[in-house]
Formats: structure tokens, C-alpha cells, sequence
């Protein structure tokens, strides 16, 4: 589902147009990508199937938390899914909500969640 969601059309280019995305590149071709927009919300964190658990998305997380911190933000929010939820209470973030969301037609559970940073 989440792989079609760029070419259903809708507002991905355009919202991550608003700055602030960081990719890693294995081989010339982004295979995960970040981005904090606001300064203090994740909108995106995302990594490829065939590079996962090698470390991307904790790298690219670092950076946004550094930038977040940086730019004075005293705290980090995200919606999580069911899968993402883990790495981000690996994180340190704690879920405030639990809300149903559709996205392309189909309905599913997501995390609202929050990270304060001291």
C-alpha cells in the first residue's frame, strides 16, 4: 500500500518539497529518506525492505533529532504505524494517542507520539 501512496498522486511531492528531507544513498538511488517538517514534527521517515535493519533510519532519525534540537525545538512528534511504533519507542518517544486513519481506501491503526527533548 505505502509504496503506491507517491504515485496515487495527492500531496508527496508537494509536501516534501517544504525542505528539511535527508536521503541515504546506497549506489546513486536514495533507498531511505527523513524528513522534519515542522521542525519539531517527523512527517517522513521511511527505508527501503532491502536495506532495512542496517542502520538508515537510525542515522537519518539522529540527524533530524540534531537538526530538531538545533533549530531550539523542545520536542518531537510523530504518527507512527503499527510497524514504526517499535523504532520510535526505541527512541524514546511515548504514544499519546492511538487513531484511525485512512489512507487510499484502506483504514488503519496509527500512533500519535511524542519525544521530549531535554
Amino acid at each position: 500500500m505505502w509504496a503506491s501512496y507517491p504515485a496515487s498522486g495527492g500531496d508527496f511531492e508537494e509536501r516534501l518539497a517544504r525542505g528539511g528531507v535527508i536521503v541515504a544513498e546506497v549506489g546513486g538511488a536514495v533507498v531511505a529518506f527523513g524528513q522534519l517538517e515542522p521542525v519539531d514534527h517527523v512527517a517522513f521517515l521511511y527505508c527501503q525492505g532491502a536495506f532495512a535493519r542496517r542502520g538508515l533510519a537510525s542515522a537519518i532519525y539522529a540527524e533530524m533529532e540534531m537538526r530538531a534540537r538545533a533549530a531550539g525545538a523542545k520536542e518531537l512528534r510523530t504518527e507512527a504505524s503499527r510497524i514504526s511504533r517499535l523504532f520510535f519507542e526505541r527512541q524514546g518517544f511515548a504514544v499519546t494517542e492511538v487513531e484511525q486513519s485512512v489512507r487510499l481506501g484502506v483504514t488503519f491503526e496509527r500512533f500519535k507520539m511524542r519525544k521530549v527533548l531535554g
